[in-house]
């Protein structure tokens, strides 16, 4: 029976147990890495959105404006085909029901 042993003072159990202990820390260790990585990762992700949050507000604030402004065009192009007796696409009447629906939620959230 071949044994393997440490300096002598360690019997053939002894090298099993201490191997595979190393093998239960390596893996031990290598799970601790990623859960210490994804913790990171999304303890970094919520503090960003914490120092980016006004700025993203004054975007949404612009960006709901500019659809404002273009529901403003598509509202005036669809009151020209009604007074020139056309008839409006239901796409269009359900686009400009869309944005007055969004604008109103835009509005809540920036109350």
């Amino acid at each position: 029976m071949l044994s393997l042993s440490l300096k002598g003072s360690l019997g053939p159990l002894d090298t099993t147990e201490l191997v595979t202990e190393e093998i239960v820390m390596d893996s031990l260790s290598k799970v601790v890495d990623k859960g210490t990585d994804w913790l990171t990762k999304s303890v970094g992700r919520e503090i960003g959105y914490f120092f980016t949050y006004e700025r993203r507000i004054k975007s949404l604030d612009k960006e709901c404006e500019r659809l404002g402004n273009i529901r403003s065009g598509v509202q005036q192009g669809a009151e020209a085909s009604r007074r020139n007796s056309r008839n409006l696409a239901p796409s269009v009447q359900a686009w400009l029901t869309s944005v007055d629906t969004t604008t109103a939620d835009v509005a809540t959230i920036l109350q």
